[in-house]
């Protein structure tokens, strides 16, 4: 279990693969040798077996269902082949203008290098913007402060009727909750 406890906690999914597969590999094998030495009396070279080891591993991670990172190095030691995500549905979007009473923020976030920032505009007629630097977030966590941002920007300048939107689905889904939204009120907020 302490093996297990070792798996870092942000990783993608065919690494979690590759990571539990090499633990329980390991395990076997190593038991493997060692009855092979206990009732064969015939000694396993820890050379054959570090092998058998790294093969089955490459054998489990070709067969891993998850999918990559660009930034998966260990695939490479074991001679798998990366799975990266694929894209199920493009969704052709057309910006469309709010209508007078509502205030319309457009936001983005990115992540390069490790390095996150993200950034929005308010529109009716322009209304204002802002960019932030981050830091070292998940691009789930970028976009999910630029709405953020964006909804301390709208209640301080008390704009009653926001419009908010983003590129990124899940995000959009966390604040979807009906128990947490709350509508606008008619009076500004303070």
């Amino acid at each position: 279990m302490s093996l297990l406890e070792c798996i870092l906690v942000r990783c993608s999914s065919q690494m979690l693969d590759i990571y539990v597969a090499a633990i329980v590999h390991m395990v076997y094998c190593i038991w493997l040798a060692r009855n092979a030495l206990r009732f064969s009396s015939v000694p396993i070279s820890i050379h054959a077996t570090i092998a058998k080891i790294t093969s089955f591993v490459a054998m489990s991670g070709t067969h891993s269902n998850g999918n990559c990172l660009p930034i998966d190095v260990v695939l490479d030691n074991f001679w798998i082949l990366p799975i990266y995500w694929r894209v199920k549905n493009i969704i052709s979007v057309v910006w469309k203008p709010p209508s007078i009473t509502w205030v319309k923020a457009n936001t983005n976030g990115s992540v390069v290098n490790f390095n996150a920032s993200c950034n929005g505009i308010f529109r009716g007629n322009f209304l204002g913007c802002f960019a932030s630097n981050i830091g070292r977030v998940s691009i789930f966590e970028v976009e999910l402060m630029d709405l953020i941002i964006a909804m301390e920007f709208t209640v301080s300048n008390y704009w009653n009727c926001p419009w908010l939107e983003c590129d990124s689905s899940s995000d959009a889904h966390a604040f979807k909750n009906p128990l947490c939204y709350s509508y606008p009120s008619s009076e500004p907020m303070a």
